[in-house]
């Protein structure tokens, strides 16, 4: 399945480098180029792009992975999958690239994820 990634600074440019499979992850303005279908669409950007995206996302079911703080979808109910996930990192990404690949060599471990931020909270 196609990856579309939609932004143009540095965590957009970081995903599109680290994840360079050819054909597979393209930028937003290659998929625009071609036919609708679905993909996994990761929105990495300013906002600018986000009606497009939405309306792209609605007619082809296509999930969205929302990594920017403070979107408009956080306040709204569409009508494809969405994943929000604001302040995300390349770091954590690729942490998680790494579980996802990796994953069952940890499973007899005991494992706890905790966010380093709100410890002292």
């Amino acid at each position: 399945m196609q990856v579309i990634v939609v932004g143009a600074g540095k965590l957009a440019k970081e995903l599109l480098g680290a994840l360079n499979v050819a054909g597979t992850v393209v930028p937003w303005s290659e998929a625009l180029r071609g036919q609708a279908a679905q993909s996994v669409v990761v929105h990495a950007g300013s906002g600018r792009e986000l009606e497009a995206v939405v309306a792209f996302c609605s007619f082809t079911q296509s999930p969205l992975i929302e990594l920017s703080t403070g979107s408009d979808l956080e306040r709204s109910v569409p009508d494809f999958p969405v994943v929000v996930c604001p302040n995300t990192n390349i770091l954590m990404l690729k942490f998680m690239s790494m579980l996802g690949h990796s994953g069952h060599l940890f499973q007899n471990v005991f494992k706890v994820f905790r966010d380093h931020e709100k410890l002292g909270k």
